[in-house]
């Protein structure tokens, strides 16, 4: 097929997709290798032929011919351990194993053919490559042999924890909730607000690329991460795992023994009645070469009654299954799809020391089903198709825990307490559904303005709907302050919102000599937010990407990487679901005078006091990286690196319509009472003047931003000799007007965040609003590595070591008397103060038995997670510390979990 052919083609598929399902970001699944053949003068060699084989690639050995620069290249592997074999006539026969070949990189890997009076063959020895030559990007990748063998909760979208400068989901300075979380390619987080929605068991994932710092044009719609997992497939060997992990009562520690007796009371560690999780999985060849299949199942089962909570034991009942295929359909035509089943059942979800009674905590009844498949076809040796289609479809209720119910009793929260009573404060539905679908054509050119070019081509579209249903239980939620003092009333809302999205963009990698890599893209994605009577919300978003990768000696062990790139968020439904007006009711805020007798303080109706600015900018991140990488023996590598990110162009409400005058207020001091010791000086807050005439209008609020500058020393070593690690350390700095908590780039982030009644909505809430980051840890060790013992049969053992700068906070006071009612002001900025830095260490030990075959084997296993029972408020939680100004002043809220052992077994084949 010629290449305008083949051009016309790509340009009616991108159409036929366009016009077709709904369509999500591609992210790379294979792994390429490429390189140069010489001879001993070091001539290259044009006609070699070069053949590599795996026993996961589906259809057989792979073929190449060098070209006339003596360049080989396979563009699109199945990530895995290669042969590789090559052959010219007149020179030995070179062969080469044990190439590995990890997810989404490309392997550089020269060979000098000598000459040869008779056939021969020679069988090389030396080390394979680690580091990508031709990548500006500096990536995290996870390793099949890292995930299997670290002590982790295994929750798998918390996999991204592992990587260097990534904590509580937060990546470099980023929200929490703006990650990019894919499963062979499909995007499972929310589409409402982009937290994980999909939770696939962790048994399937076979590796995982961390991408973030220097991504190419192919990613977009993230400012923190996107997480390219890989799911398993099967390959021509048969390969299996079935798993049973358990723990028990009397397997967890008490690490309370600093707190108060009241304190220790609230957070009694967490009593087990039943925790097991168990899995089994098969892959392997229905047709040897042509056709593979994984198929995997799971039950996870837990009933516990977490620290601080006295209530029932909460359970949790999770069953997931998978199944997928790998069809070579013909030599130049390869097709894989998965289909997912899951529920995620919840019986006592919030429960905690501020949720203690099942009352106040809530029912999730969860299922889904997720689906991807995909088709690349090699149309010829320098060009590649590639269009895949995937999704899901799922919802989850939150629904109050019986005798508790949608009509009552009426909720209470406590403001000097925070103790949650009577009923859950919220109750609702939330439907979700994503399909996607992209097209990529690759096309190599050699010879053209340098050595060769790798283009790439993409056109993807998306489309989502999310449905939201929520109230107040019996249309009321009352705030007290050691008794009722205000009540807030509305009878709840129903939101019907779908996303559109339509991005292209254009990727060259540009060898321009031996040792100079150029990474040039540029992405154009275009949303669309509509509701039921039509669109209320577009714009777009231009991002270049321009990246530099220079083999400093020539020997592919030593890239300097440089990088600038623009990204944009997601079009999250949480920024225009609101527009849907039909089904929202008024919202008022009254004070409690008796039992059933208020006075009205203000009143929102949503119909006459929601806008969208028409000139609105998806918010963005400008990110610069350089860094320097070096093999400096076998399989380790050490990288430097500084990442500077300015997030800009926020997007959350103002308010147009208010009016308000400046009024000074006592400051309350810790305790939250006036007129006591601790009272600090007046401050100057404001007061409504204009009750209901607010308008609240969604824009990009003025001074909405947030600056991070990171230093990073990281060292990788791949697993041999026995041993594996990633060991990394990061110094950053966060700051801002704009909280990283989750929810805050969708339109949420409560008062510190972008929303209705977020920190540019509310004059009030803009009091300190500018200082350190709530998730921004000034320092970050991660030392994560298994060690294989070779005595009595053999032992693993396995750690996972993290030290983190505590978490950032600040006072503040509930402003009583004002005529909008209480309002919540920051008295400190965010970082004035700081939690104890966590500093724990997850241990593993595993004997293993061989069963016949060294691939065959019998494990067992037992973890021992916060092996120094360390004792510390949480700084993976938002709500850590309690900051407001009240009796609890400065009390955890979150306690980190004391130390905890669980005992595995597995068979794996």
């Amino acid at each position: 097929m010629t290449w305008k052919r083949a051009v016309r083609l790509a340009a009616f598929v991108c159409a036929l997709v366009g016009t077709g399902t709904p369509l999500l970001g591609q992210a790379v699944q294979t792994s390429a290798l490429t390189g140069t053949i010489k001879d001993a003068t070091g001539a290259v060699l044009p006609g070699v032929t070069v053949n590599i084989s795996s026993p996961s690639q589906v259809g057989g050995v792979q073929t190449n011919v060098t070209d006339s620069q003596g360049i080989y290249r396979f563009p699109a592997l199945h990530p895995g351990v290669f042969e590789m074999e090559a052959t010219l006539s007149g020179f030995r026969t070179v062969k080469r194993a044990d190439i590995v070949l990890p997810l989404g990189t490309t392997t550089t890997i020269d060979v000098t053919l000598s000459l040869a009076s008779v056939s021969e063959t020679v069988q090389v020895v030396a080390e394979a490559p680690v580091i990508d030559v031709k990548s500006s990007s500096s990536n995290t990748q996870l390793t099949d042999a890292m995930l299997q063998n670290l002590p982790t909760g295994r929750f798998q979208p918390s996999i991204i924890n592992l990587a260097p400068g990534v904590n509580s989901n937060v990546a470099f300075g980023a929200t929490q909730s703006t990650n990019a979380l894919l499963m062979d390619g499909v995007d499972v987080s929310d589409p409402e607000g982009g937290t994980p929605w999909s939770f696939f068991n962790y048994n399937w994932v076979q590796e995982v690329q961390i991408v973030s710092l220097g991504a190419n044009a192919e990613y977009g719609e993230f400012t923190g991460v996107a997480a390219n997992s890989i799911i398993r497939s099967g390959s021509n060997k048969w390969t299996g795992l079935g798993e049973y992990l358990f723990e028990r009562k009397n397997w967890v520690a008490d690490n309370t023994t600093s707190l108060s007796a009241d304190l220790r009371k609230t957070f009694t560690p967490r009593e087990i009645k039943t925790y097991w999780d168990t899995s089994g999985q098969v892959g392997g060849p229905i047709v040897k070469d042509k056709l593979f299949f994984f198929s995997g199942v799971q039950y996870f089962n837990k009933a516990d009654r977490p620290a601080g909570y006295t209530g029932d034991f909460t359970t949790e009942k999770d069953p997931r299954s998978m199944n997928k295929l790998t069809w070579a359909v013909s030599p130049n035509v390869r097709a894989e799809g998965f289909v997912e089943y899951d529920q995620f059942n919840v019986r006592g979800r919030g429960a905690n020391a501020t949720h203690p009674t099942a009352d106040v905590t809530a029912i999730e009844l969860s299922p889904e089903w997720n689906w991807n498949g995909q088709i690349t076809w090699t149309i010829d040796s320098k060009t590649m198709l590639n269009v895949r289609n995937g999704g899901y479809t799922g919802y989850f209720p939150i629904e109050p825990t019986p005798p508790a119910s949608r009509s009552g009793p009426y909720p209470h929260v406590d403001g000097l307490t925070q103790l949650h009573t009577k009923n859950i404060v919220t109750f609702g539905q939330f439907d979700r559904t994503r399909n996607v679908t992209a097209a990529t054509l690759t096309r190599y050119a050699d010879n053209f303005a340098g050595k060769s070019h790798e283009f790439k081509f993409g056109f993807e579209f998306e489309r989502s709907k999310v449905r939201n249903e929520s109230g107040y239980p019996g249309g009321r939620y009352y705030y007290d302050y050691g008794g009722p003092y205000e009540v807030y009333l509305w009878d709840g809302y129903v939101t019907n919102a779908t996303l559109k999205r339509s991005s292209v963009y254009a990727q060259d990698t540009w060898t321009a000599t031996d040792r100079l890599t150029l990474n040039l893209g540029l992405r154009l994605d275009v949303n669309r937010g509509s509701v039921p009577t039509g669109t209320v919300l577009s714009n777009h978003g231009l991002a270049p990407r321009v990246g530099l990768a220079y083999d400093l000696m020539g020997d592919h062990r030593t890239v300097l990487r440089a990088h600038y790139g623009r990204y944009y968020d997601s079009l999250f439904g949480g920024q225009f679901e609101f527009m849907d007006l039909s089904q929202q009711t008024p919202h008022i805020t009254a004070e409690v005078l008796g039992p059933n007798r208020f006075r009205e303080l203000t009143r929102t109706t949503p119909a006459n006091n929601l806008g969208i600015d028409p000139n609105i900018r998806q918010s963005r991140l400008d990110q610069f990286l350089v860094g320097l990488e070096r093999q400096i023996a076998g399989d380790l590598s050490i990288t430097a690196q500084y990442i500077r990110r300015n997030f800009r162009d926020f997007m959350g409400f103002i308010d147009t319509g208010s009016v308000y005058s400046t009024t000074q207020r006592p400051d309350p001091g810790p305790d939250g009472r006036t007129s006591t010791a601790d009272d600090g000086q007046l401050i100057t807050v404001y007061n409504l003047t204009n009750p209901g005439k607010e308008f609240k209008l969604f824009t990009n609020p003025p001074n909405a931003f947030r600056d991070y500058d990171g230093f990073q020393l990281i060292g990788t070593k791949r697993y041999s000799r026995n041993w594996q690690a990633n060991v990394s350390y990061t110094w950053s700095h966060a700051r801002g007007t704009v909280s990283n908590r989750s929810f805050t780039n969708s339109g949420g982030g409560g008062t510190q965040g972008l929303g209705q009644t977020g920190g540019f909505a509310d004059p009030n809430h803009t009091i300190n609003i500018e200082g350190d980051m709530r998730f921004d840890p000034t320092n970050s060790v991660k030392l994560e590595g298994t060690y294989r013992v070779p005595i009595f049969g053999g032992f693993n053992v396995s750690g996972v070591y993290n030290y983190t700068t505590g978490l950032a906070w600040g006072r503040t006071a509930s402003i009583r008397g004002l005529a909008q009612g209480s309002e919540t002001v920051r008295i400190e900025p965010v970082g004035t103060r700081r939690t104890d830095p966590v500093s724990t260490l997850d241990f593993r030990v595993e004997k293993t038995f061989p069963l016949g075959d060294a691939s065959h084997q019998v494990g067992v296993f037992l973890d021992i997670f916060n092996l120094n029972n360390r004792g510390v408020i949480d700084n993976g939680s938002s709500t850590g510390v309690i900051e407001s100004s009240s009796t609890t002043f400065g009390n955890p809220n979150v306690w980190i979990s004391p130390r905890l052992a669980r005992l595995g077994f597995r068979v794996t084949f």
